[in-house]
């Protein structure tokens, strides 16, 4: 990616925090039931692997109930 981002996306202040990737879609879950991001979301591409620890972790969370939805 000659001349690209290095950090997987701009960081500027539209894409920060609550705002990463796009408003109204950050964080680790999607619109879509048990299908969670673990890339492109805070902290973003300057802390590796941060990303996917947060999103595992809302999976876990959530895996009691995605269980017992799928029996």
């Amino acid at each position: 990616m000659p001349g690209g981002p290095t950090l997987h996306g701009e960081m500027t202040l539209d894409q920060l925090f609550f705002l990463r990737p796009a408003p109204g879609v950050a964080g680790y879950r999607t619109p879509i039931r048990g299908l969670d991001r673990g890339g492109s979301t805070h902290p973003g591409g300057a802390v590796p692997a941060v990303p996917g620890h947060n999103a595992a972790r809302e999976i876990l969370r959530d895996w009691p109930r995605l269980r017992r939805e799928a029996a």
